[in-house]
């Protein structure tokens, strides 16, 4: 939901900027929009694979699904929310595409991950079983997003200039983030009931939120000093 919100923003601004001929307006758009998913779906990654089972177990927790169960879902889950910020950037890439009226590309780089899901299916299925799965689709979703990558560096040359160090930025953060989140899922008790479900997630989310806030504003993430500027 999060990324068709703002790819549905995103998209008519691009298609007014190249219809005026505003190449750079364009290209820092789509950099602001790269820079926010990373933002937003870094840390989201990191947080589900963190308490992907308190998750589980306050969704599924109620004696119709054994531990064994939970730490399996778990697992496809985690392998799932890999793929979290490719996906998002994939949509922005294509909807970047279109507002060119470009729609070859996209076209194409659907076939490709359907191919290589396919390929990526069939070799990890063989050596990881159903986990391949969730591991294919990830792969897939990285290769679609690292071919509509280099296809529009082809097309508009150089962007996002600042979109690796923002990357870095980002990832510190969330690796701080998670960090903290492990420790407090570790001293976290195990409480019992629908309350205790809510505060084995809720303590160790709220945590991740916070810290994740407080590292974007320490070492000046863009994104984050962007959102404090339009708040005073």
């Amino acid at each position: 939901a999060v990324v068709y919100s703002v790819t549905a923003v995103l998209y008519p601004k691009m298609t007014t900027e190249l219809a005026e001929g505003n190449k750079e307006g364009y290209k820092s758009t789509l950099t602001g929009g790269i820079d926010s998913f990373v933002f937003l779906f870094l840390p989201a990654t990191v947080g589900m694979v963190l308490v992907r089972n308190p998750l589980l177990n306050l969704i599924s927790g109620y004696g119709k699904m054994t531990a064994q169960d939970i730490d399996t879902a778990g697992i496809i889950l985690a392998l799932y929310s890999c793929a979290f910020v490719s996906i998002a950037l994939k949509e922005l890439l294509d909807r970047a595409f279109f507002a060119d009226k470009q729609t070859k590309i996209p076209a194409v780089c659907g076939f490709i991950t359907v191919i290589t899901n396919i390929i990526f299916s069939q070799i990890a299925i063989r050596f990881i079983g159903a986990y391949g799965i969730p591991l294919a689709y990830t792969l897939s979703s990285f290769s679609a997003c690292g071919f509509l990558l280099i296809k529009m560096r082809g097309k508009i040359g150089a962007y996002g200039k600042d979109s690796v160090k923002n990357l870095i930025v980002s990832a510190i953060s969330a690796l701080c983030m998670g960090v903290v989140v492990w420790l407090v899922n570790g001293f976290m008790p195990v409480i019992d009931g629908i309350i205790g479900r809510v505060i084995n997630l809720g303590v160790p989310v709220l945590a991740g939120v916070i810290v994740y806030a407080v590292c974007s504003i320490i070492f000046k993430n863009p994104i984050a000093m962007k959102v404090i500027k339009r708040g005073q």
